[in-house]
């Protein structure tokens, strides 16, 4: 009887702990990210602006937009790509996930170059 007794103890401590782990990874998965506040020089905003239009660019031409995984978390995922500036021109280098035409979901790589005088441009989008 004790047997038993301890038997059914255990598994309701291992279901407990089961479901606290669940709650745990749920509140994790769906907090929202609080932006964090970096010293934002001319050349950041450059950068950043960049990425945005590239990504801007990239989404209107993908077969399904809303199924882009941009980068690792939620919020503003593409602040990560690799931004570099070379004179008037910065270059981006976007890499997220994608449903193609067939609807797998795939890595997808890209240059995107942006001229930075006057009104901005798009000078080149090309997938590697």
């Amino acid at each position: 009887m004790m047997k038993v007794i301890r038997f059914i103890g255990q598994a309701i401590m291992v279901v407990v702990i089961a479901i606290g782990g669940f709650l745990v990874w749920v509140f994790w998965v769906t907090a929202p990210e609080t932006p964090t506040k970096s010293a934002s020089s001319p050349e950041s905003d450059i950068r950043s602006q960049a990425r945005y239009l590239c990504k801007a660019v990239i989404e209107d031409q993908l077969k399904d937009p809303k199924s882009a995984e941009w980068g690792w978390s939620s919020g503003n995922y593409y602040a990560s790509w690799p931004a570099s500036i070379d004179g008037d021109v910065v270059t981006v280098q976007p890499r997220f996930r994608a449903n193609n035409g067939f609807g797998a979901l795939t890595l997808n790589q890209f240059v995107c170059k942006i001229d930075t005088t006057g009104d901005w441009s798009l000078l080149e989008l090309r997938e590697l």
